[in-house]
C-alpha cells in the first residue's frame, strides 16, 4: 500500500464528469494565491472556484507484526462570492455531491486502497477569505482511510 494509491484514487474522483461540471479545477497541492503563474489555475468560468485536496499519511505499528496507515484527506473549495449570495449555500451542495462521488466513485475502500474510510465527525468548516482581492467562500471537510499492512 502506497501513498500514491490513495492520490491516485483521489484524481480519479475529482475526473468524474459530476465533479468536473462544479469546476475541472482540482489540485492536490496548496497553490500560491500570491504568484502570478498561479493565479489562473484559481478559476473557471471567469470565478474564483477550486478545489484542493491535501493528503497526509500515518503509520502506527502494531504488536501483531503490522503497521495501520492512517491516509487523511483534507478536501478544500473556493468560491468567488456572487451579489446575490447563493454561492454561500453552493458550498454546503457541493460538499454534499462530493460525499456521495467518494462513496459512488471510490466505493467504501477507495478503489481498493484502503480497507475502510470515514467522514469527519463534525459539519464542513467554512469561512469567507479575500482571494486575488475578491470576496470568496472557503469550505473544508476532512476524511481518513484506513489500511493494515504485513510488515
Amino acid at each position: 500500500m502506497t501513498f500514491s494509491a490513495v492520490d491516485t484514487a483521489f484524481k480519479t474522483l475529482f475526473s468524474d464528469s459530476d465533479l468536473r461540471t462544479i469546476t475541472p479545477n482540482a489540485y492536490n497541492y496548496d497553490i500560491l494565491v500570491e504568484a502570478n503563474s498561479d493565479k489562473r489555475k484559481m478559476y473557471f468560468e471567469k470565478e474564483i472556484n477550486f478545489f484542493i485536496y491535501l493528503i497526509n499519511r500515518t503509520p502506527l505499528q502494531k504488536l501483531s507484526g503490522s503497521e495501520q496507515h492512517t491516509y487523511t484527506v483534507e478536501i478544500k473549495y473556493y468560491l468567488q462570492d456572487n451579489k446575490d449570495g447563493t454561492n454561500q449555500n453552493k458550498i454546503n451542495t457541493v460538499f454534499e455531491i462530493l460525499h456521495d462521488q467518494i462513496h459512488s466513485v471510490l466505493g467504501t475502500s477507495w478503489s481498493n486502497s484502503v480497507d475502510f474510510y470515514r467522514p469527519q465527525n463534525k459539519t464542513i468548516n467554512k469561512a469567507s477569505i479575500l482571494l486575488d482581492g475578491k470576496d470568496c467562500f472557503f469550505g473544508s471537510f476532512t476524511y481518513e482511510g484506513v489500511k493494515t499492512v504485513t510488515l
